[in-house]
C-alpha cells in the first residue's frame, strides 16, 4: 500500500488518508533525450515485443491518473483520442488526467476528466 498520513479538515478534525503511488513510464532515446530539438517524437518506437508488451500492459494495469505536462499532453491526449482502436488505448484515454502547465487557463481538450494544475513554482 502507501504511507499512512492524517489530513486535518476544515472542522479540525483529522482523517486518515493513504497516499497512492506513483509510476513513471518513459520513452527516452540512447542520448538521453525524449524528444527533439524542435519536440518531435518520431523517432519513438511502437512495434514493441510481446515482452515489452506484457511489462508495460502489467505496469499500466492499476493505473487510475495519468500526469502529464503540457507539451507532452498536446500531442499525447489528442493522438490516443484519435486512436482509440490502437491497443492500450481504452487505458490511456479513460482514466482522468492532469497537465501541469503555466501556460494555459483552460483545457483546449474536449474530453472529460481532463485538470490543469497551474504551477509555475515548479516548472
Amino acid at each position: 500500500m502507501g504511507e499512512i498520513k492524517f489530513d486535518d479538515n476544515s472542522q479540525g478534525a483529522r482523517k486518515k488518508t493513504t497516499m497512492r503511488k506513483q509510476k513513471l513510464q518513459v520513452q527516452m532515446a540512447a542520448d538521453e533525450y525524449i524528444a527533439g530539438a524542435n519536440g518531435e517524437m518520431d523517432w519513438m518506437i511502437f512495434n514493441w515485443d510481446t515482452e515489452l508488451n506484457q511489462y508495460v500492459s502489467e505496469i499500466t494495469a492499476p493505473v487510475d491518473c495519468i500526469v502529464l505536462g503540457r507539451k507532452l499532453a498536446q500531442g499525447f491526449i489528442p493522438h490516443w483520442a484519435a486512436h482509440p482502436e490502437e491497443d492500450g488505448a481504452v487505458k490511456i484515454n479513460n482514466p482522468p488526467k492532469v497537465v501541469f502547465t503555466k501556460n494555459l487557463d483552460k483545457s483546449e481538450w474536449a474530453i472529460q476528466g481532463i485538470r490543469l494544475w497551474d504551477c509555475p513554482a515548479l516548472l
